[in-house]
């Protein structure tokens, strides 16, 4: 969903940027405690799933974001666009990066039919620190429970004998 529910925002210059961000399930979740010189064991059932955030800010520093699960494709792009114009009377620049669902021919066709309400603006290849939504993206990294680190708890890394 949209994340702004509230009245639409009339007459703001807008020029919103945006970019998915994803959150684990299997992340810690806080701290535990154990007897001297035993490690303790945390219990989790192993269903795992990742949730995903795209968010577009506008001018004015207002935050629009929808939640999805899945693979962020064209699609999803199509749905978070016709969310984001929805808030807004007048016509919506978007400035996006270059990833391949924005520039997608199922984009492309969505926008032409909307030509009227949204227009997207690309960064520069390799660019984010022009993007203010990377922002948005290292504050929601840093406000997670960190993930468990050390040897054996990421893919490819030595075990502990």
């Amino acid at each position: 969903m949209v994340g702004d529910p509230g009245p639409r925002e009339r007459g703001e210059g807008r020029s919103p940027l945006r970019r998915p961000g994803r959150v684990r399930s299997d992340q810690v979740t806080g701290r535990t405690w154990g007897a001297k010189g035993r490690t303790p064991v945390v219990r989790r059932t192993g269903n795992r799933f990742s949730v995903y955030a795209m968010s577009a800010i506008s001018t004015r520093g207002r935050m629009h974001f929808m939640v999805f699960t899945g693979s962020f494709d064209a699609t999803i792009m199509c749905r978070f666009l016709a969310r984001l114009v929805g808030h807004f009377d007048r016509k919506v620049h978007l400035i996006v990066d270059r990833h391949p669902a924005h520039r997608s021919k199922t984009v492309r066709a969505w926008l032409a039919e909307h030509n009227d309400e949204v227009e997207l603006h690309f960064l520069p290849s390799y660019s984010p620190e022009l993007n203010p939504d990377e922002l948005v993206n290292a504050d929601l990294k840093r406000s997670s429970p960190p993930t468990p680190t050390g040897p054996g708890t990421r893919p490819n890394s030595p075990r502990n004998p």
